[in-house]
């Protein structure tokens, strides 16, 4: 036998990774809060009455230093709800979560006591359902519902 030609253990040469493939999940997988904001944006583009405000604000984590100081120079707060809806005096702030594992960071737990305070409440919701419901408890009207 030639000492030059690579030895085998098992199918596999000597020093080289097998991949194994991943377990097989039974759980359906968790959607990104994105996709979450994407589909309360959609949902209240049509069922908010029209003179009625939505907006978003994408207040992630800041991806450097200098991009948080910046932020912080702006006066962004950490923290802030997601999402709001704007109608004749009200103003409905809204947090998304993921249907699964999404929680307050400590910011969220600080600030959202803060903003009730001052009379604008904050709620969290984990679906276009739940956020429809948070803006209809806030007397904006819904001019209709979302099909499964």
């Amino acid at each position: 036998m030639s000492s030059d030609l690579p030895m085998r253990v098992g199918g596999a040469a000597a020093g080289v990774r097998v991949s194994v493939p991943a377990r097989f999940r039974l759980t359906a997988p968790i959607a990104p809060e994105d996709e979450l904001a994407a589909s309360v944006a959609s949902a209240m583009a049509y069922l908010l009455p029209s003179d009625a405000v939505f907006t978003a604000w994408d207040l992630s984590n800041a991806k450097s230093a200098v991009e948080g100081g910046r932020k912080k120079r702006m006066g962004c707060l950490a923290g802030w709800p997601d999402c709001s809806i704007w109608w004749r005096g009200r103003v409905v702030l809204l947090e998304l979560k993921r249907s699964r594992g999404g929680q307050l960071s400590p910011a969220q737990r600080s600030l959202h006591p803060r903003l009730e305070a001052a009379g604008f409440p904050v709620a969290v919701v984990r679906s276009v359902d739940e956020a429809l419901a948070a803006v209809s408890a806030a007397g904006v009207p819904i001019r209709g519902r979302v099909a499964a």
